[in-house]
């Protein structure tokens, strides 16, 4: 089953989840809309890093808050 989601901007290092169920990162080569679900996104800080990560590669996730 899809999700039914308006298509809209996807942002470097968004995480996206397509209908098979695996995470994608969406980096410098993503597309410009999309309409899977968005499940985080990367801090600019660390997308130098993660765009040095291999298929297969295990990543770890963090909870950040944003300054106001």
């Amino acid at each position: 089953k899809t999700a039914d989601i308006i298509s809209s901007g996807v942002a470097f290092g968004t995480i996206q989840v397509p209908s098979h169920g695996e995470p994608i990162i969406m980096m410098a080569d993503r597309q410009t809309t999309g309409g899977y679900p968005r499940i985080a996104s990367i801090v600019s800080y660390n997308l130098s890093y993660v765009a040095q990560l291999k298929p297969g590669d295990r990543i770890r996730f963090n909870e950040v808050k944003l300054d106001k």
